[in-house]
């Protein structure tokens, strides 16, 4: 108790990495990654991604990613991930990781050159759940 006191005093120690253990019985909300073609990256092929997160009776909460060059795909997630894909184009690869923390939705990604990961945007859920990947692969802009 006295090192946990101790170390929120020191700079927080990693306060940013609190989770909130959400209840068993939370409602799940749909969520997928949304991909289209953009062509406002010149003469290389490119794609637009966004988060969209969808509520009972049609709302959508969407989190507008950006646009990669190249083409994206869904991969496999890790366990705490809601949903990942993955963007290429020759050397370049962007991974893309939708993650929860409570009621917090995050998309985090790694680009090239440096590999650091940064945050591409979040959305605050409207109520708490928990978001869940839609089963169907979405790469064509079906969910809208």
């Amino acid at each position: 108790m006295l090192l946990g006191v101790m170390c929120v005093g020191l700079a927080g120690c990693g306060a940013a990495t609190h989770e909130v253990a959400l209840p068993t019985d939370a409602p799940i909300v749909p969520a997928a990654f949304r991909m289209t073609p953009a062509s406002d990256r010149g003469e290389l092929p490119a794609t637009r991604v966004q988060f969209v997160l969808i509520w009972p009776g049609g709302e959508r909460d969407v989190i507008d990613v950006g646009v990669f060059v190249g083409a994206c795909h869904p991969v496999a997630s890790r366990a705490s991930a809601i949903a990942d894909v993955e963007c290429w184009w020759g050397p370049r690869q962007t991974h893309l990781t939708a993650s929860q923390r409570g009621r917090v939705v995050q998309v985090h990604g790694r680009q090239p050159p440096d590999g650091i990961e940064e945050l591409f945007g979040e959305v605050r859920l409207r109520r708490l759940a928990r978001a869940r990947a839609l089963e169907a692969v979405v790469a064509s802009g079906d969910v809208e």
